[in-house]
């Protein structure tokens, strides 16, 4: 490997190829420090070409760099084993294609979500993705990331809306995978692996994706149950009637209450929550909440529509959103993770891990994209050991199952003496084969994810 450059070079290069306002050394890169490891500079190219030419002189010096959008998964991951510079986002950020009759759109990777989302809305259509972050995210970050939020069971996820993407990989080569429209996307679909990838393989430029109608109709019922039990009892019978749902979501007291419920709705801190999501069109998603309320009348199911509906909604996606670096107001440490498993098996995990299962003096907060089987668990503990026994109790109640689990944020001090994920180490081995082809220098995020620690 190239013996890395000394960073005054390398900075004076990389400003003879983008400007020097475009290159931040010193304390102006310091914001896009991971996990307390700060970068020796950060550069913002403008344009696909630039975005390629850095790179190359990032390459040439054997330089490590990561890949920054938005910044809201900042904390997933590992601390980097090295880290020389960020590539930020932010300038690239226009819209390339739209194509509203075809339902397709494309993007350059900087185009905030937010605002790609208003583009489309004059047209009635939108990307149909509800990730955690969304007010900041930017449309690379939310296919690099892979994250999707509780419409993911009955919408898809990022890998599903994806058509084709232009990428750099970390020489600077520029490469493009799938296509434009739907009808021209054809080969491997090289485009979902570099999806969910976190920049690992290579770096997105320009994203290609297939767009839905926004729902004429969008209501909420609020079915509160006294126990996890019974919670899932009302699950099964939801997803059992074959329901028009957009999601379907179970929360305890705790995250009923962060996700904003109107003053009227009762959230009793022991109750369980819920909440089934109708969109579609009026006549047919009136028809399903009636269907619905009647499955649970003593549930005394409450409605919310319009601005209140979409507003908890809004705030549920958020509730698995990595809460940052600071540490919780009391000084103690927290640490979210997320847990796949069986729909069927939701409520029971969550009652069980609510229940005490996780250990003793922790605080934990447990919310379910049911219909999705995807748990995020919120705990805060006096202590690292006692977090760290918690993901460990976890891991154990998931040994034998066919799920994935993984930390979404823990404190920089714990990553690296806990796995990071739990599951078959068959992913793991064919994403260690993918990151030397890719990257053979391993100078995109190394260290980032386990397969590459």
């Amino acid at each position: 490997m190239t013996a890395p450059a000394a960073p005054a070079s390398l900075a004076r290069d990389l400003a003879r190829l983008l400007g020097e306002a475009h290159v931040l050394t010193g304390e102006a890169a310091a914001p896009f420090a991971l996990d307390g490891v700060r970068p020796e500079l950060a550069v913002r190219p403008g344009s696909v070409e630039e975005l390629s030419a850095a790179m190359r002189a990032l390459h040439q010096a054997g330089a490590a760099m990561v890949a920054w959008g938005g910044g809201t998964h900042a904390e997933v991951g590992l601390p980097p084993r090295r880290y020389a510079a960020a590539l930020l986002t932010e300038r690239l950020d226009r819209m390339v294609q739209y194509d509203p009759d075809d339902l397709t759109a494309g993007a350059q990777a900087g185009v905030r979500l937010a605002a790609f989302q208003a583009q489309l809305l004059p047209h009635r259509q939108w990307l149909a993705l509800d990730p955690p972050g969304a007010a900041r995210a930017t449309l690379g970050g939310v296919f690099a990331t892979g994250r999707a939020g509780p419409r993911r069971r009955f919408a898809g996820a990022p890998r599903d809306k994806v058509l084709g993407m232009t990428v750099v990989l970390a020489d600077g080569t520029v490469t493009r995978a799938g296509g434009r429209v739907v009808k021209n996307v054809a080969g491997y679909d090289l485009h979902r692996l570099y999806t969910g990838s976190f920049g690992t393989l290579a770096v997105i430029a320009e994203v290609h994706v297939r767009l839905s109608p926004v729902p004429e109709a969008h209501r909420t019922l609020l079915f509160r149950c006294a126990s996890a039990e019974a919670a899932g009892g009302l699950l099964e019978k939801l997803l059992a009637e074959r329901l028009e749902l957009g999601a379907l979501e179970l929360l305890d007291g705790e995250c009923t209450r962060a996700a904003g419920v109107p003053w009227r709705v009762s959230t009793e801190e022991r109750a369980w929550t819920v909440a089934a999501l109708f969109e579609g069109g009026p006549d047919l998603v009136e028809g399903h909440l009636e269907r619905a309320r009647a499955l649970a009348p003593a549930a005394r199911p409450e409605l919310l529509e319009g601005g209140y509906s979409e507003s908890f909604w809004g705030a549920v996606a958020e509730l698995p959103a990595p809460p940052g670096p600071s540490p919780a107001p009391d000084g103690r440490v927290r640490l979210l993770l997320g847990a796949p498993t069986l729909p069927s098996e939701v409520a029971r995990r969550c009652g069980a891990w609510k229940g005490g299962a996780l250990g003793p003096g922790l605080s934990v907060h447990v919310h379910a994209h049911a219909a999705a089987g995807q748990i995020h668990v919120r705990l805060t503990g006096a202590s690292g050991e006692a977090l760290a026994g918690a993901w460990q109790r976890v891991r154990a109640d998931l040994e034998g199952a066919e799920a994935t689990a993984q930390l979404l944020d823990a404190p920089a001090a714990l990553k690296p003496g806990v796995p990071w994920w739990h599951g078959s180490s068959g992913p793991a081995a064919v994403m260690q084969a993918l990151k030397h082809t890719f990257d053979p220098q391993g100078l995109l995020a190394p260290g980032r994810l386990p397969f590459d620690a």
